[in-house]
C-alpha cells in the first residue's frame, strides 16, 4: 500500500516571524515531512536556515550537505559533535529576490517516534529570480542523536532575520500501511 500524507499542521504568515515551531506532533505515524515556501528579511542573496527538534541543543545534531550554486557544485561537510541544531540543511531565499519568489523546501523524518537516532534528509531550491541571476540548490542529510520521539520542530531563517509574510509550513504525518 503506497504511504498516506496527512497534514498535521500548517501555518501561512501573515506577520513576519522570527521561526515557526509546529509542536504537540501527535506520535501515531510512521514519518514526518515538513514542506515549506520561506522568504528572509534579510538583504543577502541567501540565509542559511536551521531548525530544531524539541527545542533541544546540546551538541545533538550533524550534517552533511551537498549543493550547487549558480551551477558549481561543491560537498560542504560540517559533521561534528558539537552542533547545537540542524544548520546549514535549509537554505531560505531574501528580500533582494522579486517580491513574489520564495525558496521552496522539504525537511524528511523517517522513524521520528523510534528509541534511537532520528536521520533527517533535507532538499532546497533558492531562486532569486532578480538581476544577480543567483540560484542555489542544496540536498543534505542530518542526524539527531536522540532516542526521544520527535514532539515539536522549531525552523528559522538564520542570519538574525524574520521569515517574510506570505511565507507559509506545512507539516505531514506519513503511514506506511
Amino acid at each position: 500500500m503506497p504511504p498516506t500524507y496527512t497534514l498535521i499542521a500548517s501555518n501561512t504568515l501573515t506577520t513576519s516571524a522570527a521561526s515557526v515551531t509546529f509542536s504537540s506532533i501527535p506520535n501515531t505515524f510512521t514519518d514526518l515531512v515538513v514542506r515549506f515556501n520561506g522568504k528572509s528579511s534579510g538583504a543577502l542573496n541567501t540565509y542559511t536556515g536551521y531548525f530544531t527538534l524539541n527545542s533541544t541543543g546540546s551538541n545533538l545534531y550533524s550534517v552533511t550537505r551537498i549543493n550547487a550554486l549558480n551551477g558549481a557544485f561543491t560537498v560542504t561537510s560540517d559533521r561534528t559533535s558539537n552542533a547545537n541544531d540542524i544548520a546549514n540543511l535549509v537554505f531560505i531565499g531574501d528580500a533582494s529576490g522579486t517580491s513574489n519568489v520564495f525558496t521552496p523546501g522539504e525537511i524528511y523524518i523517517p522513524n521520528y517516534t523510534a528509541a534511537n537516532n532520528k536521520p533527517i534528509s533535507s532538499i532546497t531550491f533558492a531562486e532569486q529570480n532578480n538581476t544577480t541571476g543567483y540560484d542555489w540548490t542544496q540536498v543534505g542529510a542530518g542526524l539527531w542523536r536522540s532516542n526521544n520521539a520527535v514532539t515539536s520542530i522549531s525552523i528559522f531563517p538564520g542570519g538574525g532575520t524574520s521569515f517574510q509574510t506570505g511565507s507559509s509550513f506545512f507539516l505531514y504525518g506519513i503511514k506506511n500501511s
